[in-house]
């Protein structure tokens, strides 16, 4: 773990990296340790985006062994975003000193990010990130993902980076940065 954050943190500054260990080695360990890196480091806004039924598993993870309780960490989605009759989430995304912790599932992270564009998110976290990667000829929920993600750090956390295709790796890196491996066809020429 200790060797993952350490490449995890010297990655950040060429876009950021894809952790792929086996699953129940602490991928979800070495993401919070680089989080709490970023926040150390001056980073505000957070954005964490999962399958949904992982949500509250990454809440009590970092309230538990990180100490971020739910004023900084909190799970949104539209039935937050509906029923927030006060502007609570408003305070929360909107106040760039305030440090926000965003917890959701990756159909509603784009929407979230497009009903808040002027929220500047220092960094990224998808969690089985293998999810996303199809961006080119996949999902359009990977496709918005990776366009609103654009130029923005981020660590991928996957247990399966290859699954059926070469190109699974060549998606997944291209969240990093797109000039990884260059074009999809100088990729597929050069090793399919």
């Amino acid at each position: 773990q200790v060797d993952a954050f350490c490449s995890a943190v010297a990655a950040l500054k060429t876009g950021g990296i894809i952790l792929a260990d086996e699953v129940g080695l602490g991928k979800t360990i070495e993401a919070a340790l680089v989080i709490k890196y970023v926040i150390q480091s001056g980073a505000k806004k957070i954005l964490l985006t999962m399958p949904a039924s992982l949500r509250k598993q990454w809440a009590v993870e970092l309230e538990e062994k990180f100490g971020y309780d739910d004023k900084v960490v909190k799970i949104i989605d539209r039935h937050a975003i509906n029923f927030n009759p006060i502007g609570v989430i408003d305070s929360y995304l909107l106040n760039p000193d305030r440090l926000s912790i965003v917890i959701t599932s990756y159909d509603f992270s784009s929407k979230l990010m497009g009903e808040y564009p002027t929220v500047k998110w220092d960094f990224v976290v998808i969690d089985e990130a293998h999810n996303m990667r199809n961006i080119f000829h996949g999902t359009k929920r990977a496709k918005r993902l990776y366009d609103r993600t654009k130029g923005i750090p981020k660590i991928l956390l996957t247990a399966t980076p290859l699954q059926n295709r070469l190109t699974d790796l060549f998606g997944l890196a291209s969240f990093i940065d797109g000039r990884i491996f260059g074009s999809e066809k100088a990729f597929k020429n050069q090793y399919e």
